[in-house]
């Protein structure tokens, strides 16, 4: 969806959290939220002028798809009233919340470590499958393979999409945190001098773990994490790409 230069790569990394965790909690699954933000996203790229508000327009589509796709199974006598229902009015949530939930989402311990790499990268960030292989060191095949294996052992396991709160949340974030870690080391071995915001894994990760220190000022491992990719992002200037 990204490879059209109509979607300011800074309004994509904004708008695609909000978006996927919208239309994922419409329809209570991940695999269908990504699914759709995937191809609202592409659909606004394809436009002649970019949508005024990329996030209302991609949810609105997204919504109609839904509903279409709700028709096409025979069951929208059932399922609309919950779909309607269920769908988060635009302004709701901000990007970085969404990012942190559906990066909790992600980090499900049912989960191999890679696994809830790929889902991170992919359903937090919006990096396509290829880019993926490319950070992770995996075929495009595999990658996507592990993308499309631990959406649909979330679906079997978990049901419904559900952000953890609580002890459940608790228990994540030692996950959590590993996970934004690891962002910060593959962009540092990969990406030194990104191109744009969506290829920023280091400035992603700083953004994540500041809104992760603020709901836990306390949590010594989230400030270190912060400290690490703010250190990163303070050397880049002078790094040198072999």
């Amino acid at each position: 969806c990204m490879d059209s230069a109509r979607i300011d790569p800074a309004a994509f990394q904004d708008a695609w959290p909000q978006v996927v965790r919208a239309l994922a909690a419409a329809t209570g699954s991940i695999d269908e939220g990504e699914e759709l933000a995937a191809e609202a996203f592409a659909r606004a790229a394809a436009q002649a002028e970019p949508p005024a508000s990329l996030v209302g327009w991609c949810i609105a589509v997204g919504r109609r798809a839904a509903i279409d796709a709700v028709r096409r199974r025979a069951t929208e006598r059932a399922h609309l009233p919950v779909l309607h229902e269920a769908m988060p009015q635009e302004g709701r949530m901000s990007a970085i919340d969404d990012r942190v939930a559906l990066l909790v989402v992600a980090c499900d311990e049912l989960l191999p470590p890679v696994s809830r790499m790929v889902l991170a990268l992919r359903l937090v960030l919006g990096v396509d499958v290829d880019a993926i292989a490319v950070h992770l060191g995996l075929e495009r095949a595999a990658a996507a393979a592990r993308l499309t294996r631990a959406k649909r052992l979330l679906a079997e396991q978990r049901g419904v999409l559900h952000v953890p709160t609580g002890a459940e949340r608790e228990r994540r974030m030692p996950v959590v945190l590993d996970c934004v870690h690891g962002l910060v080391a593959i962009g540092q071995r990969l990406v030194p001098v990104p191109g744009d915001a969506v290829g920023d894994l280091v400035g992603h990760a700083e953004r994540i773990a500041e809104a992760l220190v603020r709901e836990r000022p306390r949590d010594a491992e989230a400030r270190a994490v912060l400290a690490i990719a703010r250190l990163a992002l303070a050397r880049r200037p002078g790094r040198v790409v072999d």
